[in-house]
């Protein structure tokens, strides 16, 4: 899994720290 850092800039759905998913 990618670090957070590029989490914040991927177009995709993660799942933020709040462990709700997030469209970025």
């Amino acid at each position: 899994m990618a670090n957070k850092d590029d989490q914040k800039e991927a177009p995709v759905v993660v799942i933020n720290d709040y462990g709700a998913l997030s469209s970025t």
